[in-house]
């Protein structure tokens, strides 16, 4: 089997941390923006109440599945580095919350009017 030199291992690891803390900045940055939103639309009353939810559950599916895709390269970074039956599992449940995700938030885009869409797009 194939060993990466130490310091190669150390950049590895250290371009894993990277893309963690990424995930999280966009996980975070999304949340709040989605709650910022979430206010202003309350507040304006600029579409209608019913989408004004959706809206907000949308723009955090999203900033979660962002993340969560930053969070899978960084897995896989570390199980290159060193493989074992954990990490191999971690990137499995990452996967399989992103598709499922994915799979959900696209259901229910498809299951919404395209005028509430266009309103949603605002």
């Amino acid at each position: 089997m194939f060993k990466f030199d130490a310091s190669l291992i150390y950049i590895f690891l250290l371009i894993k941390r990277i893309f963690e803390t990424i995930g999280v900045i966009i996980i975070t940055a999304g949340s709040t923006l989605a709650v910022f939103n979430y206010l202003k639309d309350a507040i304006q009353k600029k579409i209608p109440s019913r989408l004004i939810y959706t809206r907000f559950r949308f723009t955090i599916a999203k900033a979660t599945i962002a993340g969560l895709e930053t969070m899978i390269a960084a897995d896989v970074i570390s199980t290159v580095t060193n493989p074992d039956y954990y990490g191999l599992g971690v990137i499995l449940l990452l996967v399989t919350i992103r598709t499922i995700l994915n799979y959900s938030l696209s259901k229910e885009l498809n299951s919404i009017s395209a005028e509430d869409q266009k309103l949603l797009d605002k």
